[in-house]
């Protein structure tokens, strides 16, 4: 698809609404993310695609405080998975996880972040 498709779409399904005030583009926001996260997507031409490394991801997404970066990569060797990083404010985590065996072993990991003192606030699909 093309970011023009890929905005037309999102539209059409109302999966997102500009913010009021905001007349940036829905195309230039889309090029924009594209350009932002090169482990995700990846331009053909015009087209754009998940890359390889992306369509492995797996299907949770997380939130925590930036404070567990340090437990997270602790968790990620114990279990052999590879965490995402794949967006940080000042305070807040968002990460993902690669490799990820079976759900068992997510509710395992998840805990054991617990344990370690953090909290997984959210577990979203993507």
């Amino acid at each position: 698809m093309t970011s023009g498709e890929i905005a037309e779409k999102i539209q059409k399904e109302g999966l997102w609404k500009q913010p009021a005030g905001s007349n940036t583009s829905p195309v230039r926001l889309i090029s924009a993310r594209i350009k932002s996260y090169p482990t995700w997507f990846e331009r053909k031409d015009k087209l754009i695609d998940l890359t390889d490394k992306r369509k492995e991801h797996g299907q949770f997404r997380f939130t925590s405080s930036v404070d567990a970066m340090d437990v997270l990569k602790k968790m990620e060797i114990k279990y052999g998975m590879q965490i995402i990083e794949e967006e940080r404010s000042d305070a807040i985590l968002y990460w993902s996880l690669l490799e990820l065996g079976d759900v068992s072993e997510l509710c395992n990991f998840v805990n054991d972040i617990g344990f370690n003192g953090e909290l997984v606030t959210t577990v979203l699909k993507h």
